[in-house]
């Protein structure tokens, strides 16, 4: 019959969320079986020692390392800017939705090739690449948390070359950045009108001249200027 992991009749009792995983992709690697089940055995092991409050545990699938990645209380998303993890959320819920039921040590290039086609469909490359570098960031999480199949596809993305963003042809004028400040002015946002002002004259970064959104709620030690609703 096919190979099958069985959580224990214990922890099944205790709440445990992954009842059964099925292992058939492992039915002709032996070694590769013994180290899932291993690895299996050694979470489910420590889900019961008292490490319940993040019950997602990795399946072997892109949704279930997304899921990890985004509540693994070790994971570098804990510490993305407020700035940076709102756009990151979106690009994990595009893996999540998308791809997210695949297994992760059954992908390879042409997955990805055909993948990249439908995220960059209607020359949408900008967006393409923003995802193919989340998943990056997603499966070195997995390869930190020694979880089966993220090494290999990890480096199987790292030998893909993708489309180039094509370079800027054009900038704005000193007369299209005064005429942007007046109407900036004239809608009562001094503030954004000495924004342009210091981008434009100090080659500043948006986030240098007006600071980084961040939610009320987050008490971290901040830099930025403003705080505040979205």
């Amino acid at each position: 019959g096919k190979p099958i992991w069985r959580a224990t009749k214990a922890a099944v009792g205790e709440g445990y969320p992954v009842k059964s995983v099925n292992l058939s992709r492992y039915a002709d690697d032996p070694a590769a079986l013994a180290r899932r089940c291993d690895r299996l055995q050694i979470e489910m092991r420590s889900w019961l020692s008292g490490r319940r409050g993040n019950a997602k545990v990795f399946d072997g699938t892109i949704r279930s390392l997304v899921d990890l990645y985004q509540t693994d209380p070790e994971s570098p998303y804990r510490g993305l800017p407020a700035s940076t993890r709102e756009p990151y959320d979106a690009y994990l819920r595009v893996l999540r939705k998308e791809v997210g039921e695949r297994q992760i040590d059954r992908c390879d290039a042409r997955d990805v090739k055909r993948w990249f086609a439908v995220w960059t469909h209607g020359g949408h490359l900008a967006k393409g690449k923003m995802i193919v570098a989340v998943l990056k960031t997603v499966l070195s999480f997995g390869i930190q948390c020694r979880n089966a199949g993220c090494a290999e596809f990890k480096a199987i993305l790292s030998e893909m070359r993708f489309p180039a963003l094509p370079s800027r042809t054009a900038a704005p004028t000193a007369a299209q950045i005064i005429a942007a400040r007046a109407a900036a002015k004239a809608a009562g946002h001094d503030a954004a009108a000495l924004s342009y002002a210091l981008q434009f004259e100090g080659a500043m970064r948006q986030w240098d001249a007006r600071g980084q959104w961040v939610p009320l709620a987050d008490k971290r030690p901040s830099t930025v200027i403003y705080r505040g609703k979205k």
